[in-house]
């Protein structure tokens, strides 16, 4: 049962986001782009390295991400961050701190259903919280789920490309 040490999630934090970004603007090292107003997070690698290569993106000095040059640079991308819950928390955060407030997790996945081949597009409407970190952020529960109004939104894009 999560957590294994009772209560921990319950505690503050000893350093936060915000003190990070404050420790850059004092260190002078603070990101040097304009903040776009959303991320996708691109958990696919080899999916974000074509990207890389097809894209016209420019390359900030934060961690890895891009701004997208045909958004106006308001929409970035970030990929090739780590594995599990902790690192990809680390850069929302932070990303958070610095202003931005909208954002979109892009990934492959496996599945053990039978009725859904290689390639096929699922709208996840829920996942199974078993990473431990989540449990720092909302109520305990078997599962996360998805926003309605995003996945209605989702839906009815993906339904109107299937039909072109």
């Amino acid at each position: 049962m999560f957590p294994n040490l009772k209560n921990k999630h319950l505690n503050d934090s000893f350093f936060t986001a915000k003190d990070i970004i404050k420790y850059l603007k004092k260190n002078k090292v603070y990101p040097k782009f304009e903040i776009p107003k959303a991320v996708i997070f691109c958990y696919d690698r080899s999916f974000f390295n074509d990207l890389l290569k097809k894209e016209k993106l420019t390359k900030t000095n934060f961690y890895n991400l891009y701004l997208i040059n045909n958004t106006n640079n308001k929409i970035g991308i970030i990929g090739g961050f780590g594995i599990g819950a902790p690192s990809v928390v680390r850069l929302f955060e932070e990303l958070i701190a610095l202003g931005i407030k909208k954002f979109v997790s892009f990934g492959t996945s496996g599945t053990l259903q039978k009725d859904i081949n290689v390639g096929d597009l699922v709208i996840c409407n829920r996942a199974i919280r078993d990473e431990g970190v989540s449990h720092h952020y909302i109520k305990s529960s078997k599962y996360a789920f998805s926003s309605d109004k995003l996945l209605k939104k989702a839906k009815n894009i993906f339904d109107k490309k299937a039909k072109k």
